[in-house]
């Protein structure tokens, strides 16, 4: 009897433990989820500075034609002397050299964001100076005593450029692609010197051209609405030309050289940009 008793009551505290545990479970609440970090949004209008520098490439050529010989009315042996001195001119004329310079300005623009794509588009107007100058001598190939020296040089001083972007967010960097309408100021001039019979022309050009531009970048935020970056671009912009007629001294005063001179230029542009996002900011992920 007593070992029944014992038997009993052992099994009336074991369901009471059970009892117990179950309701300190049931007590407990699951612990709430943490909140979903911030997604950064490149969307909306943004504005902000740019500082840079600039190298690349200015192609030139000079050429002369006029309605008699090169040097009009005289004409020295051999007898093939007037004409050939024009080849003179245009191997003298045919140059290729650096251009260089610094860059800086502002920009505006505006994002659309879709998940990770970003679609934009931006402005830029920057003070961009870029400049160089070439000189040749050459050896007349008339045969007569002599050298055909010509000076040539390219400058710019500004750079407006209106360009579509796309790119690509990671978490808070932006990869992206850009290219579009370029436009500047190009401003060439030459100088032609022919010695020892002392021929010497020259002159210079200026034309506001429209070009193209095609690059990449990245960006980074930081600080709420700022983001630094730094963008790679090329420019193109073709001919500026013009045909001036000159009398030369030799030429006896009677018939007008007519020199004609064009000159391109390709640049590079690296660039830090500093940019202020007027969007509200980071937006919340909602499960």
């Amino acid at each position: 009897m007593k070992m029944k008793m014992i038997a009993v009551l052992t099994g009336i505290l074991g369901l009471g433990g059970v009892g117990a545990a179950s309701a300190a479970d049931m007590a407990v609440k699951a612990r709430p989820l943490p909140p979903p970090p911030p997604i950064l949004t490149w969307a909306g209008f943004y504005g902000g500075i740019n500082l840079g520098g600039n190298w690349g490439t200015s192609d030139e050529t000079l050429d002369v034609t006029s309605a008699g010989s090169f040097f009009g009315a005289v004409c020295f042996p051999p007898t093939n002397a007037c004409t050939v001195n024009v080849v003179d001119v245009r191997r003298a004329g045919a140059q290729g050299f650096d251009t260089s310079g610094f860059t800086g300005g502002g920009q505006i623009g505006y994002n659309w964001q879709a998940g990770a794509a970003v679609f934009g588009i931006e402005a830029d107007f920057d003070y961009f100076r870029s400049a160089g100058s070439g000189l040749r001598a050459v050896t007349l190939v008339s045969g007569v005593p002599g050298t055909v020296t010509v000076a040539e040089s390219m400058s710019t001083d500004w750079l407006f450029t209106l360009r579509p972007r796309i790119g690509w967010a990671v978490n808070n960097w932006l990869f992206y692609g850009t290219g579009g309408l370029a436009v500047s100021n190009l401003r060439s001039a030459w100088t032609f010197r022919e010695t020892p019979f002392g021929n010497v022309a020259a002159n210079s050009v200026s034309d506001t051209k429209v070009g193209w531009t095609a690059g990449a970048g990245v960006e980074t935020k930081f600080a709420g609405g700022w983001s630094l970056g730094l963008e790679y671009l090329f420019v193109h912009f073709d001919n500026i030309s013009q045909t001036v007629p000159v009398v030369l001294p030799l030429g006896g005063g009677a018939i007008p050289q007519n020199f004609s001179h064009s000159a391109d230029l390709d640049s590079n542009i690296v660039r830090v940009k500093l940019n202020y996002f007027f969007s509200p900011g980071p937006v919340v992920a909602k499960y």
